[in-house]
């Protein structure tokens, strides 16, 4: 659709639907590197000679034996592959030209839903891969435990709350559209 098919749609508003476009194809190569970062693990854990990696300060080894280590840090990655995906899907809608439909709302309250399960899940792993660490000497400090604990707790407070938001406007939206639907049919 063009401006040309389309006189009263605005300059800018074909602007955003092209930058929309461009988004959507951002948020898919992202899902793309995302999806081998997750195989790139998988191969990784049955690695017959032991890796480092840090994830949070904590020292992460891959190999064959680090199975206990590897699958937090790739369940860490799972919401984000979810966000990843709604958000594709809500700018393609935008690139559409659906705005405030139902389906782009949709797409807005799961990428909420899954920035409150990343931050979640993120505390929780963090917390306990350390508490595993500190049990089974990983970390040579039991005071680590408690600092990596705090860390992450702090560090995702503000994306679950961001995400709630999130969640509320999407909500407000529906019911925006659910007004407007209503006044529409009075007329």
């Amino acid at each position: 659709m063009t401006i040309a098919e389309f006189p009263l749609l605005s300059p800018a508003f074909e602007r955003a639907r092209s930058l929309s476009r461009l988004l959507s194809t951002l948020f898919a190569i992202g899902f793309g590197l995302t999806l081998f970062f997750l195989a790139t693990v998988a191969v990784l854990m049955w690695w017959p000679t032991p890796l480092m990696m840090d994830w949070d300060g904590v020292p992460v080894p891959l190999g064959l034996m680090a199975h206990g280590a590897a699958l937090p840090m790739a369940l860490d990655s799972v919401p984000g592959l979810f966000m990843l995906h709604h958000a594709r899907k809500l700018f393609g809608c935008f690139a559409q030209g659906k705005v405030f439909a139902a389906e782009p709302t949709a797409h807005i309250r799961a990428v909420g839903v899954w920035l409150v399960v990343s931050a979640a899940l993120h505390m929780v792993l963090v917390c306990a891969y350390a508490l595993f660490s500190a049990l089974f000497g990983h970390v040579g400090h039991p005071a680590s435990f408690y600092s990596q604990g705090f860390e992450a707790v702090t560090q995702n407070i503000g994306t679950a709350v961001i995400g709630t938001g999130i969640i509320v406007a999407a909500y407000v939206m529906t019911e925006a559209r659910r007004i407007a639907d209503e006044n529409a049919s009075i007329l």
